[in-house]
């Protein structure tokens, strides 16, 4: 009979070494795009949030009249002097409502439009 002795068996082979560093290295290529796809949405949301202030600041300085259809554009103030807006009304079939269609673009990919129905003032 052919006895093996377990004497300076305690290491791990080649194999089970490059399997690990395998496993290991995609769970870190995961992580890396996962972190960078978070990196681009927190940038797309805070051109959003800045998109919704400058539309919220022209809707506030335009929208003050709604009882005639109006459509009017510009260029946003410094430090958005880049940034275009139109706002444009029309009225609804309900009597005493009128929808409001505001649109600021500041380039591409950083364009916000935002419809609502308001009552006429």
């Amino acid at each position: 009979m052919n006895k093996r002795t377990v004497c300076g068996n305690n290491g791990f082979t080649l194999l089970e070494v490059l399997v690990a560093l395998a496993i290991v290295a995609v769970g870190a290529v995961g992580i890396l795009a996962l972190n960078n796809n978070l990196f681009r949405l927190v940038a797309r949301a805070r051109t959003m949030d800045a998109l919704a202030l400058l539309a919220r600041e022209v809707a506030y300085e335009h929208g003050t009249n709604l009882r005639h259809p109006v459509r009017a554009e510009g260029m946003c103030e410094p430090p958005h002097e880049d940034c275009r807006w139109l706002i444009a009304t029309e009225s609804t079939d309900e009597p005493g409502l009128v929808l409001v269609r505001l649109t600021v673009d500041c380039g591409p990919g950083q364009s916000l439009t935002v419809e609502s129905a308001t009552v006429a003032r």
